[in-house]
């Protein structure tokens, strides 16, 4: 971003700098913090969340939200994480709703400070994208969502721009992820401790057995959007 386009833009330029600073602190915490060793205490972990399930619940919806909103831990690791804690079930539900806060704060904070630079450098483009999908966007979302090769961290960045209330872009950020959330918290359940969530790799997970079905759904979701367009142009045609 030009120096003169951040004067011009003070508010993107903030936000870029505590995206900056934030980088900066969990690559400082990563030097300090053993994750190996964190990981290691798998029993110890699962033993206080048997013994305190409410901090247990809201320290995970936390790591939730703050694991999806970048590239690391990540969306498979967070699921894996509540499938291992608290069963599959559970460990979907709590992932699929974190996700959702994660994807509604980036929307909120990425407005306010980047609307206006975003508008002035895209602005036709936005528009444009804006017209074409027009009330749609909410099942646009859903679909994004679904598709599982779409990081957690973008599909967050695509409703800044568009015209959807925060909180759709939870519901629908949380319907979906749901579908993935119980397929990965259910293999998280049935490993014997933390350590092999490192593990795990994408392809193991991602199969195409896995990902047929999710592009079949996704392109579900788009359904309602091509019957009301039909409609509506059928009745135009009358």
């Amino acid at each position: 971003m030009p120096i003169a386009k951040l004067k011009r833009h003070p508010r993107a330029a903030f936000g870029l700098a505590a995206i900056l600073a934030t980088g900066i602190a969990f690559l400082v915490a990563s030097h300090y913090i053993d994750t190996a060793t964190i990981l290691r205490q798998s029993q110890a972990v699962s033993d206080w969340v048997a013994a305190n399930p409410i901090p247990a619940v809201a320290g995970y919806f936390l790591f939730a939200v703050l694991g999806k909103i970048g590239p690391v831990p990540g969306g498979l690791v967070v699921m894996l994480s509540g499938g291992f804690l608290f069963g599959g079930v559970a460990g979907a539900l709590l992932s699929a709703i974190g996700g959702g806060l994660s994807a509604m704060l980036v929307t909120v904070i990425g407005r306010r400070f980047f609307e206006n630079w975003l508008l002035d450098r895209h602005g036709s483009r936005i528009v444009a994208i804006q017209q074409a999908l027009g009330r749609d966007i909410f099942w646009v979302v859903v679909a994004l969502r679904l598709t599982p090769i779409t990081p957690a961290w973008f599909g967050n960045l695509v409703p800044i721009p568009l015209p959807i209330h925060p909180l759709n872009v939870w519901v629908a950020t949380a319907l979906g992820v749901l579908p993935i959330s119980f397929v990965v918290a259910s293999l998280g359940s049935e490993l014997q401790s933390l350590t092999e969530i490192s593990a795990v790799s994408p392809g193991e997970v991602f199969t195409p057995q896995l990902l047929l079905p999710l592009f079949g759904l996704a392109a579900l979701s788009l359904l309602p959007i091509f019957v009301r367009r039909r409609l509506e142009r059928m009745s135009i045609g009358r």
